[in-house]
């Protein structure tokens, strides 16, 4: 149903465009929104810490349905995209509680895979429902399909809430180690506590924000530079820029996700910044072989493909788990993480602006690329620091370690 929603709301900013006539300071509104929301979940994820995490995702998350429903009503491009963004905050916030959920929910040796064939189905639903929205646009784009399409995303995501709710919460992921704290301040200072002695995660989290930078700078110059460097037409941008690398990362993520229960989280992560990195570096020699050109980029188009559901399922799911020490704090943890993505979100398309205006979009995706590989060198060597016994520990692995160190 998250699929569906998605793909439906995908079209969101092209409608916005097209039949509402939005200016383009308009269209930065949903993202810089979705960034204050992600900078939120820190202080979201330690009040909830020693709480039941399911009110967590049902409040924000209606009140992300109810922004949807919002926009059937609004006939400005502003007030439409305005809370097109606010509905991408609150579902943001639900991030956190989300993830405790999860590892409370389900055995650490099964997770990976169970969250991988998850990310199959959201993919697979996003990538159809996105393209037949599409097509429908195309015949017949009245104020009544615009109202239909966009109704119809937010009954399904409040049909997916309801879903959700009726999954039974386990105890263990209310609170691990005594009464639940009635002071969200007392909790803040323990989680600042927490995380300011935590230098692995500290290093993981500067890693994850390498990445992040790097990505975000050229990823929204791509479709410019398709159309003009490449002059690419309408159809084949729409290929490259979506039905590729999702297609493509719908067939991979049900074995890459099962794999991440038998592989240490940051080693992934170096292979995934890799992989991700090669897309870029690509796309910017791509008009140097013209009649290569279209191979060139579907080779990036795929190698960025087959990592983007393992990415996001250790970014937005398993990740964290890996370095907190006890369940409670998960939910501290992943706002801590996510925060540094909304940080991410400001920086690094901003970055990309700048760079693209003093140089050029090919030495945006030039730079985002070699980031890339920095982040992805910067992955191996904190796994390689933290090698015990000679190998690499696996989440199972660092999960029994933390329970016997509890004992």
């Amino acid at each position: 149903m998250g699929g569906v929603r998605d793909g439906l709301l995908a079209n969101a900013p092209t409608l916005a465009i097209k039949a509402l006539g939005a200016e383009d300071w308009h269209l930065a509104q949903p993202t810089s929104l979705t960034g204050v929301g992600l900078i939120l979940s820190l202080i979201v994820g330690v009040w909830m810490a020693h709480r039941p995490k399911m009110p967590f995702v049902l409040a924000p998350g209606f009140v992300s349905c109810l922004a949807c429903f919002g926009m059937t009503a609004v006939q400005s491009s502003l007030w439409f995209l305005f809370l097109l963004g606010i509905g991408n905050l609150f579902e943001v916030v639900t991030r956190p509680a989300i993830t405790a959920i999860i590892r409370a929910n389900y055995p650490v040796s099964s997770r990976g895979w169970v969250t991988g064939r998850l990310r199959q189905w959201s993919a697979g639903t996003f990538l159809v429902t996105a393209l037949a929205t599409a097509s429908l646009l195309d015949l017949v784009a009245t104020r009544v399909v615009i109202q239909l399409i966009v109704g119809t995303a937010a009954t399904v995501q409040t049909l997916g809430l309801i879903a959700f709710a009726l999954i039974r919460e386990r105890a263990d992921s209310v609170h691990d180690d005594g009464e639940p704290e009635n002071s969200v301040k007392s909790s803040m200072k323990e989680a600042a506590s927490t995380l300011r002695q935590d230098t692995r995660f500290q290093r993981y989290l500067v890693g994850c924000f390498l990445f992040g930078v790097g990505a975000l700078a050229y990823d929204p110059i791509v479709r410019s530079y398709f159309s003009h460097e490449l002059r690419l037409n309408y159809t084949l941008c729409v290929l490259f820029v979506d039905v590729v690398p999702g297609a493509v990362q719908t067939f991979a993520v049900r074995r890459t996700g099962g794999l991440l229960d038998r592989t240490n989280p940051l080693l992934a992560w170096a292979v995934i910044r890799a992989a991700w990195a090669v897309d870029p570096l690509l796309l910017a020699i791509a008009p140097v072989w013209p009649r290569a050109a279209l191979a060139i980029v579907a080779a990036g188009r795929i190698s960025r493909g087959s990592v983007m559901g393992v990415s996001y399922i250790l970014s937005w799911q398993l990740g964290t788990n890996y370095f907190a020490k006890r369940r409670h704090l998960t939910s501290v943890y992943m706002g801590m993480f996510l925060t540094v993505t909304g940080i991410q979100r400001i920086c690094g398309p901003n970055l990309g602006a700048l760079i693209g205006a003093l140089l050029s979009r090919r030495a945006v995706l030039v730079i985002g690329g070699l980031v890339g590989l920095m982040a992805s060198l910067h992955a191996m060597r904190q796994a390689e620091a933290e090698k015990v016994n000679g190998r690499y520990p696996t989440f199972a692995d660092q999960e029994l370690a933390e329970l016997a160190a509890q004992v």
